[in-house]
């Protein structure tokens, strides 16, 4: 009687123990949402800017995540080179440190995207590097229908 009892008295210790591993490291990793979009933005003057290519950042978790860089992937396969969104972007937030539950975002115009070797028609993906190093990757977004 007692083997069986010995078992199942493992079995739960060794269960708690993969759950307050688990629980640890996933309080500690950051909770960040990477998401590309399109949109315009209302000018100073009143006027309405260019058609603009988005990254946003969501952090969803406790602690204040620092973005080194952020930007887009070229659409040439696995190994696909990157377009850089430098610092100075009026009203952009990244690169930057982003505030636990808040959001940044930067941007580029349509025609620079364009230029950079961006297809619009086809799926995008924008992604931004972590002062740890990490780098985390948006889900593909279309912006034009081809």
């Amino acid at each position: 009687m007692s083997d069986p009892v010995a078992i199942y008295a493992a079995a739960i210790a060794s269960l708690a123990v993969f759950w307050e591993a688990y629980t640890w490291r996933k309080a500690r990793q950051p909770a960040i949402n990477v998401t590309v979009s399109q949109g315009l933005f209302s000018l100073t003057d009143g006027s309405v800017s260019d058609w603009n290519v988005i990254l946003e950042v969501a952090n969803r978790g406790s602690q204040t995540v620092n973005v080194a860089q952020a930007g887009f992937y070229l659409q040439h396969g696995p190994n696909e080179p990157r377009i850089f969104i430098g610092a100075g972007r009026p009203g952009a937030g990244l690169p930057g440190s982003v505030a636990a539950q808040n959001n940044a975002f930067t941007y580029t115009s349509e025609g620079q995207a364009v230029q950079h070797g961006l297809d619009l028609t086809k799926p995008i993906r924008g992604y931004v590097r972590l002062a740890t190093g990490e780098t985390l990757k948006s889900k593909p977004a279309t912006l034009r229908k081809g």
